[in-house]
């Protein structure tokens, strides 16, 4: 009980989210391509280690282990840090069973140190920097938002669909048309050497300086990378064209290399692909969102609701005083308004507790009706044996007939009645 009170507290998330973030600060301090390293590491990652282990001992105990609904490996981050706490054992045990490493004697190179074999172990150890995600489900912004993307995903993938064929079918086209095109440089006439500037020509389109002519040479601008010579590349550069990253540099030198009518296939590629595919992947994202950020908004007012209770007069007096902010005129009125809802309740409540007590009068009613009507057979009996008028006929007013049609004109009443109330 101790020890779940412990990992349930705020304090002990925080103590561990700075723990994970201390470790990740050594790592990327620590070098790990070092022979030997500093001592100062060595004793920080031992002291972290010890912490994780702590931390995971503390929530085996207090939640359970694998029994029961909210035990420790029932959640799929436990069980990730169950594997990397457990992947830093290996190298303590074989350092208990060889007491340190061991030196090895070898004639050809002398003496060396063998080194531990939990070296590629620990290195999972990385791993732990994901813990943090784990604050996901205690920050309800960034919970509704990963809800949200979830949600979307069945959406987004018919949308994603879409938009890669959309850069297929572009990445074809540019590659058919604009293949090769800017290799086209200005080379000397005399040396063969390129232009200083590097300045792109096209056959009929661009022409070249004096002493320069329009030749092919085998690289393309930007290190390689701009050009449609591939496949691989024309999808990288219309992925480009399409963020809006550069895409007009690309296009001017299309049109310096190939014709300027190359203009309308950008054109149409940056109005379908960048105004309208890619908004309809964030239409989906945010329509996902709204649902999401809505229901969580139902939630957390019917949990507000379930905690509300009504307040007495003394409350209510206080909570209209403690109201500094209000004008005079809103808090008269408030107080105006909060009395006449109370005498309402306490009606309703007097009209409740009436209508019940009558309901229960004529339950009691109808059960007498009933039982006198019970009770006529056994009088009609009695009265044509000569208990009656002395001569052994029964009277008309306590027929059977009479007698039954006016219980169940009563029994007619009654109910009307109930109805009623109900």
């Amino acid at each position: 009980m101790v020890c779940r009170t412990i990992i349930s507290t705020k304090a002990f998330e925080t103590f561990t989210i700075c723990v994970i973030v201390a470790n990740s600060a050594v790592m990327v301090v620590d070098d790990p391509a070092a022979e030997e390293p500093e001592p100062i590491f060595v004793v920080a990652e031992h002291i972290f280690n010890l912490l994780y282990f702590l931390e995971m001992v503390l929530k085996i105990v207090g939640l359970g282990f694998i029994l029961g609904e909210d035990a420790y490996l029932r959640d799929t981050w436990n069980i990730l840090d169950f594997a990397i706490v457990m992947s830093a054992l290996p190298q303590y045990v074989q350092y208990l069973e060889s007491s340190g490493s061991t030196a090895v004697v070898r004639p050809e190179v002398g003496p060396k140190q063998e080194q531990s074999s939990g070296s590629g172990i620990s290195g999972l150890r990385a791993f732990r920097v994901l813990r943090p995600l784990r604050t996901i489900t205690s920050i309800q912004g960034l919970k509704v938002l990963i809800t949200a993307l979830f949600a979307a995903m069945p959406l987004l993938r018919d949308t994603l669909l879409i938009l890669m064929f959309f850069f297929v079918v572009f990445s074809i086209a540019c590659l058919q048309l604009l293949a090769g095109s800017l290799k086209q440089r200005c080379v000397s006439i005399q040396t063969g050497a390129v232009h200083p500037d590097d300045l792109l020509c096209g056959s009929g389109v661009t022409e070249c300086p004096g002493g320069y002519f329009c030749g092919k040479q085998n690289a393309n601008p930007n290190y390689g990378v701009t050009n449609f010579d591939s496949i691989q590349y024309s999808l990288l550069n219309v992925f480009q064209c399409i963020t809006l990253e550069g895409w007009s540099d690309i296009q001017a030198m299309m049109q310096r290399t190939f014709a300027s009518v190359v203009v309308i296939l950008f054109i149409v590629m940056i109005l379908s692909g960048a105004f309208f595919l890619l908004n309809l992947l964030l239409a989906v994202i945010n329509s996902k969102f709204t649902e999401a950020h809505n229901e969580h908004q139902q939630q957390e007012e019917a949990a507000r609701a379930q905690k509300r209770t009504p307040l007495d007069d003394d409350e209510m007096d206080n909570a209209l005083n403690n109201k500094d902010e209000w004008t005079i005129s809103q808090a008269i009125t408030a107080r105006i308004y909060a009395k006449k809802m109370k005498a309402f309740l306490y009606r309703r409540k007097a009209q409740r507790a009436a209508e019940a007590r009558r309901r229960e009068a004529l339950k009691k009613q109808r059960q007498a009706s009933q039982q006198a009507r019970r009770n006529i057979p056994g009088q009609v009996n009695h009265l044509s044996n000569g208990n009656g008028n002395g001569n052994g006929k029964t009277p008309p007013h306590v027929g059977g007939v009479i007698m039954e049609d006016d219980g169940e004109h009563q029994e007619e009443q009654l109910n009307d009645e109930e109805k009623h109330l109900q």
